[in-house]
């Protein structure tokens, strides 16, 4: 299963396919019975891009976009509270091994507070049942959005529109260096990458190399994320912990690491985003060359792929 539109089908019927091959690779991963762990992420990213594809056509659903991105936000925050603490332990683990300068009973003490919140995550069994029933209700919704006349150049104004929104996400970013600002980034990137993917079979090898490059961006970000959730996590417990030295020592070490990520991070955005948002789109308008204004409804993707 690829997260890609195909040359031979219909715009309508790939936008349909994907979406539907989502929800049902996102169900049957949660109806794995071994590594609920990665059953949880495999079906949250399912989510993510069904998301991401909703924010490429926004235009053409209107008003009922809002209600089918908020429906599967919902959907996604249910696993979200199963995936954060798990990320917590793991991001810790990966620092304390590479830290071996730090107290190791004040780490175990921090680990243990982690393990703490873990336990006080709802029941994976049930959330996976929730989330499974929710996906299978929403599976028809396709069936009926608008799209049976959609176009490629339909999609250019939420394409345009989410570069700019990355642009301006990257130089608040740079101006504010919030953990907010920069997960606020993230997301604007995430969402980027995720159209740019539905595309990618028929992009040249400049976009393509764009592709790579917001998958790399996307990640450093998702880094920087984890490790300022779990500075927050462990701040919250200064105050109260017998070992305030050593806990300091260890959020110092989180700054750190974060800092070099968001340098990193803003290194490659500024890259990424350097060109206007009408300049942006151009590039992206002659990729589908001789595409006529009112197009018949029975014209294919294939028409709108690049010669």
């Amino acid at each position: 299963m690829a997260y890609r539109f195909r040359k031979s089908e219909s715009l309508p019927h790939a936008i349909r396919r994907v979406y539907t091959e989502e929800i049902d690779w996102a169900v049957g991963q949660l109806a794995r019975a071994k590594d609920r762990e990665k059953a949880v992420h495999e079906a949250r990213k399912s989510l993510k891009k069904i998301r991401g594809m909703l924010g490429l056509i926004a235009e053409p659903l209107g008003r009922l976009y809002k209600t089918e991105d908020r429906y599967f936000r919902n959907v996604g925050q249910q696993l979200a509270k199963l995936r954060d603490s798990a990320v917590m332990i793991a991001t810790f683990d990966a620092l304390a091994a590479q830290h071996h300068e730090l107290d190791p009973v004040a780490l175990v003490n921090i680990r243990c507070n982690l393990l703490r919140c873990q336990c006080e995550a709802p029941a994976e069994k049930q959330v996976a049942a929730e989330v499974s029933q929710s996906l299978a209700t929403a599976r028809a919704k396709a069936v009926a959005w608008p799209l049976d006349q959609l176009q490629f150049p339909a999609l250019l104004p939420d394409l345009t529109a989410v570069y700019r929104a990355g642009r301006k996400a990257h130089k608040n970013a740079l101006s504010e260096q919030t953990a907010e600002s920069f997960h606020d980034f993230r997301k604007q990137v995430k969402k980027h990458w995720y159209h740019l993917r539905l595309f990618e079979g028929n992009l040249p090898g400049a976009m393509k190399k764009r592709v790579k490059e917001l998958r790399t961006l996307e990640t450093v970000l998702g880094d920087e994320h984890n490790l300022a959730v779990l500075r927050e996590r462990i701040a919250a417990d200064v105050e109260t912990s017998g070992d305030r030295h050593q806990i300091r020592s260890f959020l110092a070490v989180l700054e750190d690491e974060g800092n070099e990520l968001r340098k990193r991070a803003m290194k490659s955005g500024e890259q990424l985003y350097s060109v206007k948002p009408h300049t942006f789109a151009g590039t992206l308008s002659t990729l589908w060359p001789n595409i006529p204004k009112r197009p018949a409804a029975t014209a294919t993707f294939r028409k709108a792929a690049v010669a």
